[in-house]
């Protein structure tokens, strides 16, 4: 019998942590938002998901989905710390594997299967997809950050707040933002949907406190997040009638909200 596991859409470190150590060989993918387990997933494992358990590792409340589960605890300590601090703040203080751990770690793996020529051959496959393309987002960042500098600035309650559109996305551009030019979060509205995100490593606004304004919208537990459809959620159509409809009203109301 096959080991499903179901996760959000859009995999981050936590999910592909979760993957790992479940051993599933069949993954299902569920919207962060949605409040039931559809008939063709019903007995899946649900792992990072809002419909998931999370809870306590070695004593401490843990965010991470994948230090909840049993295998964490025959799990390298470093590599959930690393998933859960990532999962909780968005972001990595210090990395806790080095390019060379890593290297070693596949070609432990890998040896199993693989000897001698073989075996360096396909981890020279692995890493140089890794190493390219690591080369590429380094000229890629370099375009979003000017394409960051060209974006408009709103202030709500003292937090500074880039409007996306869309179009003006690109990788590191949260980095570039936050740490570069001192903005809070984003404010978007288009392919990437619509809402409000606050960037890693801030601590405020809390935007659970719009959940009351925006039936029906996905309001993240920890408040870096409102949205209605976005990777992690994907929702079709416009947002409910009563609820911001433009760019404009959602700042509207995060003023309103937040500054009176």
């Amino acid at each position: 019998m096959k080991k499903r596991v179901v996760v959000h859409p859009r995999v981050d470190l936590d999910a592909l942590v979760c993957i790992a150590l479940s051993g599933a060989d069949h993954v299902d993918f569920l919207p962060a938002g949605a409040d039931h387990i559809p008939h063709s997933m019903i007995g899946a494992r649900i792992l990072d998901h809002p419909l998931g358990t999370k809870g306590t590792f070695d004593g401490k409340r843990r965010h991470a989905a994948c230090c909840s589960m049993p295998e964490a605890q025959k799990c390298d300590p470093r590599l959930l710390d690393e998933a859960d601090e990532q999962d909780s703040t968005g972001t990595t203080s210090a990395p806790r594997f080095s390019l060379a751990e890593l290297v070693a770690a596949v070609r432990s793996e890998l040896s199993h299967t693989y000897k001698g020529e073989n075996l360096d051959r396909k981890i020279i496959d692995i890493f140089s997809t890794i190493f390219r393309s690591i080369n590429k987002r380094y000229g890629a960042v370099k375009i979003t950050r000017a394409n960051a500098l060209t974006l408009p600035l709103v202030t709500i309650a003292g937090h500074k707040f880039a409007l996306v559109s869309g179009k003006e996305t690109g990788p590191g551009l949260a980095k570039i933002l936050n740490l570069e030019l001192g903005v809070s979060g984003t404010i978007f509205w288009g392919r990437l949907g619509k809402g409000v995100s606050r960037f890693p490593g801030q601590e405020s606004p809390d935007l659970t406190k719009l959940a009351k304004n925006l039936p029906s919208w996905f309001v993240h537990q920890s408040g870096f997040l409102v949205c209605w459809g976005c990777r992690k959620n994907p929702r079709s159509g416009n947002p409910p009638e009563g609820t911001p409809q433009t760019k404009e009203q959602l700042v509207k109301l995060l003023k309103e909200v937040y500054e009176t």
